[in-house]
């Protein structure tokens, strides 16, 4: 597992936008960091900032203060939902052996200050599969499909000996990716 960092952003992006908390225009201000519950969490341009910016362009820059921001409007309970929604409590189920779970702080010893990291994905760590088979549900109807290392088992004269039909494993909770305005929201991004 790996704090996956700034790939994360978009699950973070994408739970505002299914809770109708954020929009493409939604504004927010950078000044280089935000003070949340006593720390100081910096974006990546500290000591300088951003400024004025609206979600596409903070989904641009990368900038932390807009994740933290998100992440407050969700709340703890309904960001960890969609954590479990998008797999990340559990495993893939990827035909391969020993595959790891996420390592996740729980709800209580999360507070503001990890919920915050957690959005632009530090504070939580995944498996490289976890983080590409839930962004994969953006352009798949929000089905998270299981992923697999093997399409079918052919024998020496090319034969088909065993087919694995794809299994649609999960349905991540991203209705933005089910309606067209969104999906252009999305796109934008």
């Amino acid at each position: 597992t790996y704090e996956p960092g700034s790939p994360f952003k978009l699950i973070t992006t994408a739970i505002a936008l299914d809770e109708g908390l954020t929009s493409v225009n939604d504004s927010f201000y950078c000044s280089g960091w935000l003070n949340v519950a006593g720390q100081k969490l910096k974006c990546h341009k500290y000591p300088a900032s951003h400024g004025a910016e609206n979600l596409a362009k903070g989904v641009e820059n990368s900038c932390n203060p807009v994740f933290v921001t998100l992440s407050q409007r969700i709340g703890i309970d309904k960001f960890y939902e969609h954590l479990d929604s998008y797999g990340f409590t559990g495993t893939t189920g990827i035909d391969y052996p020993g595959e790891a779970t996420s390592i996740l702080q729980s709800k209580q010893s999360a507070g503001p200050v990890g919920l915050a990291t957690i959005s632009y994905g530090q504070g939580i760590a995944c498996t490289p599969i976890q983080l590409i088979t839930a962004l994969s549900s953006f352009g798949n109807d929000g089905k998270m499909m299981q992923p697999r290392l093997v399409k079918e088992l052919v024998d020496d004269d090319g034969n088909t000996i065993e087919e694995f039909v794809a299994v649609a494993r999960y349905h991540a909770k991203v209705e933005f990716s089910r309606s067209e305005e969104h999906t252009s929201e999305l796109q934008s991004l």
